[in-house]
């Protein structure tokens, strides 16, 4: 008899244990992603897109990307092979560079997401926290899924959910993978994997890969848009000029 009131006790103290340690992750979390902030210089890279429907690639784009500040996301197009996935791709980068000039809307934060605690795994090589993440509120910006949180710096490793909101009339659903890694001393997403449900369409994967990361000196290196774009074609050959690349 003893035992049996004894467990609504354990679950409750459970579950107060387990609240105070997501608290104390998320705002170790918190803390790393200030840190990370502050390391971060103006750089530019490359981004590789393919599109595959039913394992057949049905695309592929080339895009050349400049961040001369947090805020500031700049992209060029310069290698596709046109059609919906060109069109997919652009708007992705547009949303990518809305949401750069105001990202406290797409921040992992407490006044974005409530968080729960469930687990530990290991991801490339370290121990990590597995944390769901669930949106106060609906929101393109904003992901219904899982987070890794690196057990001894706190940094994000892997993002992994649904979009809370989707984002128009055709597309129905979209699954979305974001994984970052430490870059020329900044942490960056490296690559991501994108479901996205067309309506009337059906499934299409969306793979990128970020490469050729190079720190910038001036505040951009993206054409403009009249630049022919044969005088561009990778980050790596962009930041090849010593004026160009920060000591």
């Amino acid at each position: 008899m003893r035992l049996f009131r004894l467990i609504p006790f354990l679950m409750i103290s459970v579950h107060f244990i387990a609240a105070q340690e997501v608290d104390r992750v998320v705002a170790e979390m918190q803390r790393a992603q200030a840190a990370c902030r502050e390391r971060m210089r103006p750089y530019a890279s490359t981004r590789d897109y393919t599109i595959r429907k039913s394992d057949k690639e049905r695309g592929a784009v080339k895009v050349v990307l400049s961040h001369p500040s947090p805020q500031e996301f700049h992209f060029e197009i310069i290698d596709s092979t046109g059609g919906m996935a060109e069109r997919a791709v652009r708007k992705a980068l547009e949303n990518e560079a809305q949401i750069a000039r105001a990202p406290e809307v797409a921040e992992i934060t407490p006044r974005n997401y409530r968080f729960e605690l469930l687990g530990k795994e290991w991801l490339a090589g370290r121990e990590h926290y597995v944390i769901g993440i669930t949106p106060h509120e609906r929101s393109k910006a904003l992901l219904d899924g899982r987070i890794w949180v690196d057990a001894e710096t706190y940094r994000v490793r892997r993002v992994a959910g649904r979009v809370s909101k989707n984002p128009s009339f055709w597309v129905k659903e979209i699954n979305l993978v974001l994984n970052f890694g430490e870059v020329r001393g900044m942490w960056l997403k490296t690559d991501s994997q994108a479901v996205a449900q067309i309506r009337w369409a059906g499934e299409y994967h969306f793979n990128a890969q970020d490469t050729d990361v190079a720190l910038l000196r001036q505040p951009s290196v993206v054409a403009r848009k009249n630049t022919p774009p044969t005088r561009i074609r990778t980050a790596a050959a962009l930041a090849a000029s010593e004026a160009m690349l920060r000591p």
